[in-house]
């Protein structure tokens, strides 16, 4: 065998392997993506709320003094309608505290207290407030288009789930961004969509804004992009789907991340993955075709007296 020879033989395994790689590592966001999304999400938000979401010191007793003092909003609206939990709004709630802090203490008070308060279940958003007059205002109008209350008040705040989901989301674009093929980014992209739109997390929807937005640019092909956006999504969606299903945070989970790895490699291989169903249905078609058999046999012999 020639040096060209060898050379060409360890190039196709070197590209090979980087595909697989590839795929491995798009499989493995997407199962991350989908699980933080579905049956996962409920339990270890629970968990979060319960372990992180306390109050300890004097700065957490004015950071709550408005809603504490009026109850505003109720348990799942106050981080967003009382004034008080966003950075600005915390920032000077705390500032009465103490004489002796600098802005730097009370800014890291005000900030420890909201990042605590994402930890619940609800959520916070620590970028903006609203009174309560204009979010009932707000909500009126999406709901005649079909939006909940209870959806629109999701999709304004963001809790533990939605901040793991859309971390590994955006890690996960960062480095899809770097590799020259931009259509594992543009399939993870419609993946972020529909789990976004799911579990209403406005953190993984802006992620998947811009992971969409770049592959779209790098690649100029907005039809090629748009075609993996969709794919990402019907593998997603598929995966919630039988997540619900399937029910229970563990099982669940594992249905929905099997699910999203054989769509996702159903849509990849489509020869490869009917060749595979064919193999798995044949001992139920030769069954099935056994038992008719006999079922046409039984019709056909005479009926004793």
């Amino acid at each position: 065998m020639t040096n060209e020879s060898k050379r060409r033989i360890r190039d196709f395994e070197l590209g090979r392997k980087s595909k697989t790689r590839k795929s491995t590592l798009t499989s493995s966001l997407l199962v991350g993506d989908v699980s933080l999304a579905g049956s996962a999400a409920e339990p270890l938000s629970s968990w979060l709320a319960d372990t992180f979401n306390h109050n300890f010191d004097l700065y957490d007793k004015a950071v709550d003094a408005a809603y504490n003092a009026t109850h505003i909003g109720g348990s799942k609206l106050h981080h967003i309608v009382d004034g008080q939990h966003s950075i600005l709004g915390a920032f000077r709630a705390v500032q009465d505290v103490s004489p002796d802090d600098s802005w730097t203490t009370e800014l890291y008070q005000a900030g420890e207290h909201l990042l605590r308060d994402t930890m619940s279940k609800s959520g916070a958003n620590p970028l903006f407030s609203m009174d309560i007059d204009t979010y009932h205002a707000v909500a009126d109008v999406v709901a005649k288009v079909g939006i909940s209350r209870t959806y629109f008040a999701d999709a304004l705040t963001v809790n533990g789930p939605e901040l793991f989901g859309g971390s590994i989301a955006l890690v996960g674009s960062l480095i899809m961004a770097k590799k020259a093929d931009p259509s594992n980014l543009s399939l993870l992209g419609g993946s972020y969509v529909m789990s976004a739109a799911v579990s209403a997390n406005p953190l993984l929807i802006t992620v998947a804004a811009g992971s969409l937005a770049y592959a779209a640019m790098k690649s100029g092909d907005y039809k090629g992009v748009a075609v993996q956006a969709g794919k990402g999504a019907f593998a997603s969606g598929s995966a919630l789907l039988v997540s619900s299903l399937v029910g229970g945070p563990l099982l669940g989970c594992v249905a929905g991340a099997m699910t999203a790895i054989a769509v996702k490699q159903g849509m990849d291989n489509p020869q490869k993955a009917w060749e595979r169903t064919q193999a798995l249905m044949q001992p139920a078609k030769s069954t099935f075709d056994q038992v008719s058999r006999q079922l046409r046999k039984m019709k056909h012999e005479p009926t004793r007296a």
